[in-house]
């Protein structure tokens, strides 16, 4: 019998519930038809008493006596075998009430799991959604609480190593460097420098980045320092050239207006030598008519009287200027002397002309020349008292 009860033991000790014996009948058969015996109330067993007998009548007790007392034996053995079970099922079905409590808890530790994993998720798809929106409204990294790059962050403390979020950060790095980029292309250093703060200190770049950042920024300013320093030279030479051009125009303003000026300046004087010509010619027929009417002869080059007076004695005589600057011009002897060795310088003098006087010194005559008696024109101006006539023999160096 104790095969049986062995394997009552393992199947009450089975992790399934199920397979366990679930009813009375069941653990009968597990027993092998065994009769389930109630345990006995709590009582004292008190040995059977025995009949008071005399001495005389006791005697040795019969063979069925014997065997009462055996088959006792034997139930007391079964009963404590039958307890033992019950307290084994006993043991098993709480065994059993835990396997199955720990099951029950590990069942909702995996619920509370998966509703935790699926908030997460849902938090994640949010953040992802979000950032994607920041990065086309082009909230990179900036105002606080309300760009990609924060989002993006808060989806890597959840998931470590996120995919996407990861690829969002690079998204946002190539952002920043073409915006540095264009800054550069641009000539705006600041926001490059901004732009390349944002990288270091915020998207935390490699050092390779940064460093080909900053030596893209400084070879940048340094090429548009040097194109500032072509440009100002095109500059100040584009200013020479029209500051030549200028000057050049000021020089050809100035001398087609000197040139006009000398224009008609020569046109004024020719006006002026044309008008004076004329009133010459004019002065020059009056004094011809003066002439004539005195001397009763027209003037003549070769024309001389019977004291041996040309025609520019003559003249002189009468102060003709013009009549004798005329005859002069056509050939007239300045110094021609008549029979008492006069000049028409001397005649001059002696008639105080003047104006006449000038025009025969003016053409070469001799201020000091002497006629016969050795008077000069000085000597005969002085004793005229022409005073006007002496005045310019003298600045001609005449002496008396």
């Amino acid at each position: 019998a104790s095969h049986p009860f062995l394997a009552a033991i393992d199947h009450a000790l089975q992790v399934d519930e199920s397979a366990r014996p679930q009813s009375a009948s069941e653990w009968r058969a597990e027993l092998g038809d065994a009769p389930v015996v109630t345990p006995p109330e709590t009582r004292v067993d008190v040995p059977p008493k025995v009949p008071e007998t005399s001495p005389n009548t006791l005697r040795p007790a019969p063979a069925r006596a014997q065997e009462s007392i055996g088959e006792h034996k034997g139930f007391n053995r079964v009963m404590w075998i039958v307890s033992g079970v019950i307290v084994l099922v006993f043991m098993v079905l709480g065994i059993s009430d835990y396997i199955e409590k720990q099951q029950q808890a590990e069942i909702a530790r995996q619920k509370q799991a998966a509703v935790k994993k699926q908030r997460r998720e849902r938090e994640i798809s949010a953040l992802l959604v979000g950032a994607k929106v920041d990065l086309a409204a082009g909230r990179l990294t900036s105002p606080a609480g309300h760009n990609a790059w924060e989002k993006y962050q808060k989806v890597l403390e959840l998931v470590p190593a996120h995919t996407r979020a990861t690829a969002g950060l690079d998204s946002i790095l190539a952002r920043y460097k073409s915006m540095f980029d264009a800054a550069l292309k641009d000539k705006n250093f600041s926001s490059a420098e901004d732009y390349m703060y944002r990288i270091r200190t915020v998207l935390l770049a490699d050092a390779s980045v940064l460093d080909d950042l900053k030596r893209r920024l400084a070879d940048a300013k340094v090429a548009h320092q040097e194109e500032m320093a072509r440009q100002a030279e095109i500059a100040r030479q584009k200013q020479a050239a029209l500051e030549k051009q200028r000057r050049e125009q000021e020089a050809e303003i100035a001398r087609q207006k000197q040139a006009a000026l000398e224009k008609q300046r020569r046109e004024q004087e020719a006006e002026i030598a044309r008008q004076k010509q004329e009133a010459q010619r004019a002065t020059l027929a009056r004094e011809r008519n003066k002439f004539v009417a005195e001397m009763g002869h027209a003037p003549s080059l070769h024309g001389v009287n019977s004291d041996g007076e040309t025609d520019l004695h003559l003249a002189s005589y009468l102060n003709l200027p013009t009549l004798t600057l005329y005859l002069l011009n056509t050939g007239a002897d300045v110094n021609a002397r008549d029979d008492n060795g006069f000049t028409p310088l001397h005649a001059a003098a002696w008639a105080n002309a003047h104006e006449t006087a000038e025009v025969l010194l003016k053409h070469r005559a001799y201020v000091n020349a002497r006629e016969n008696n050795g008077v000069t024109p000085l000597w005969i101006a002085t004793w005229k008292a022409a005073h006007e006539t002496a005045a310019l023999l003298r600045r001609y160096g005449g002496r008396r």
